[in-house]
């Protein structure tokens, strides 16, 4: 478990996304948000309310608290009348493609549950969202 603090995970989390083939989502709401365009292979990342501190720690020995952020993870894709399943297949790349791109990009423990896809925008747009928990030591010491 590596040590890091709040915005360096989020931003290891955006990095790493932005890194693939997906295009981020202009919004800080996420790609379904009123104000941003719609996006085909867009994705957002939205962090928790709160961190958690976890109790216990890998090591005894190491200094710092046990921290479990939280994100959900949006993957936007456009759906058009005329191409069948294809939305469908390339949201289910794209999900392994960004769960790879963030497990390869940190170098904490992680967990991914919660998928879930709806079909939103009055039946035009496909949102794949899923659950991120990512565990990293955070110093205590005030730099």
């Amino acid at each position: 478990m590596a040590e890091a603090s709040p915005v360096e995970v989020f931003d290891l989390i955006v990095a790493a996304l932005a890194g693939t083939a997906l295009n981020q989502a202009v919004s800080h709401m996420g790609v379904m948000h009123e104000g941003s365009p719609r996006l085909d292979r867009s994705f957002a990342v939205i962090p928790a309310t709160a961190a958690g501190f976890v109790d216990g720690r890998i090591q005894n020995t190491v200094p710092g608290a046990r921290i479990g952020d939280r994100y959900t993870i949006e993957l936007g894709h456009m759906l058009k009348p005329k191409a069948g399943l294809t939305a469908y297949r390339v949201a289910l790349q794209d999900l392994k493609i960004a769960i790879v791109a963030i497990t390869n990009g940190l170098v904490s423990e992680l967990s991914v549950s919660d998928i879930a896809r709806t079909i939103e925008g009055g039946g035009q747009y496909l949102v794949t969202r899923f659950s991120l928990r990512v565990f990293y030591r955070m110093s205590l010491v005030q730099s």
